[in-house]
Parts: C-alpha cells; sequence; structure tokens
C-alpha cells in the first residue's frame, strides 16, 4: 500500500502566475462541490473568474493550487487586500443568486451576515479567503501542501500572520494543534458555528 507521502508526489503544488479559462472552472467547481453554502460559488462562474482574477492582480492575493497532470484537485485563496465584490457583480448573477436562495435561504442568510458583520484582521496578517479539496482527494495532506505555500507566500511579502475562518470542527482543531493557532472569536449562523483563527508564520 502507498502511504501519503508516494501518493503526494504525484502532485504539483504552486501559485498561479496566470488564470487561464479551466483554471477557473475546475476550481469553480471543486468550491461550488466542496463548499456548497459559501456566498461566493452560488454567484456563479463568471463572478467567481473575475474575483480570481482581480485577487492575482498587484498586491491583492495569490491563488495557490494543487495539480496533477492539469487537473486541479485543491486550492486555496490567499487574500492581502479589501476586495469591493460589487464590481465582480451583474445583474444574472443577483438575479441567479436569489433564486438559488429560495432552495438555499442559508445561502442569503450567510451573505446578510458577511454584509453586516465584517471585521478587521489583526495587523500584519493576511486571510486564507477559501479554500478546498476534491472529495476524492481528501486526507491524503494536500490540504497541508496548500497551506505550507500559502505561508511561504505570505512570508515573502512579510505577512507575519495568517487568518482564516471555518465552520469545519475537524480543520479548526487542525489550526490550533498543528499551527498553535488562535481562536480569536466565533460567531453563529443558524446552527452552524464559525471559528476565526490566527496563526503566526514567523
Amino acid at each position: 500500500m502507498m502511504n501519503d507521502n508516494s501518493l503526494l508526489s504525484d502532485f504539483v503544488i504552486k501559485t498561479l502566475d496566470h488564470l487561464k479559462k479551466d483554471d477557473a472552472t475546475q476550481i469553480h467547481r471543486i468550491h461550488l462541490d466542496s463548499l456548497s453554502n459559501d456566498v461566493m460559488p452560488n454567484l456563479g462562474l463568471a463572478v467567481e473568474a473575475r474575483y480570481l482574477a482581480k485577487l492575482m492582480k498587484a498586491d491583492n492575493g495569490a491563488v495557490i493550487v494543487a495539480s496533477s497532470k492539469d487537473e486541479i484537485v485543491g486550492f486555496l485563496l490567499l487574500r492581502f487586500a479589501e476586495l469591493n465584490m460589487k464590481e465582480f457583480l451583474s445583474v444574472w448573477s443577483i438575479l441567479r443568486f436569489v433564486i438559488l436562495s429560495l432552495v438555499k435561504p442559508i445561502i442569503m442568510i450567510r451573505l446578510i451576515y458577511q454584509l453586516v458583520k465584517s471585521s478587521a484582521n489583526p495587523k500584519g496578517s493576511c486571510e486564507v479567503d477559501y479554500f478546498a479539496v476534491s472529495d476524492s482527494m481528501r486526507g491524503i495532506g494536500i490540504g497541508g501542501k496548500l497551506l505550507e505555500e500559502a505561508e511561504k507566500v505570505a512570508f515573502k511579502k512579510n505577512y507575519s500572520s495568517i487568518v482564516t475562518k471555518t465552520n469545519n470542527v475537524r480543520l479548526c482543531s487542525y489550526y490550533r494543534n498543528a499551527k498553535e493557532a488562535k481562536l480569536i472569536s466565533s460567531f453563529r449562523i443558524l446552527k452552524d458555528e464559525y471559528f476565526n483563527v490566527c496563526w503566526s508564520i514567523r
């Protein structure tokens, strides 16, 4: 039986320097499949593609992916600057979101919460905005490698810490144990509890 290290040798972890249409499509698919209640993927592929392109410009952030044979199997979006979501939206994307929210009201509730409950990150930190691995590829260490690459990128940009929010209790425990992350705050959206954590990379 192959161990996790031998499986990981088949994958490439890299920070994208340009965004191909197929990259955006694959990232969007993983995002929608893995985090189906996130606001971003429910706004549609076009919106997410515009967000990814903006994230890669100047010092806005970085798009980090895990791939094998040109197929993306995981991604991490690291954000350095505040981005205005309004510039990515279209009438169609808003209409699509409203219609979807009739079936999945949680996405509208999460959107409203994000709009009214914004909070400043600790000084000197950047944020893991979105982070997901394909269901079939979980449990072999891809997520950990994506986080390691994010730390390298953040360090080169002179950030001293990384923050993120998650409602995944297991992932939060990983951050707190493996990264010695500190719990900054927690909050609830309906039955889900979210944890805002921060860890040092220096």
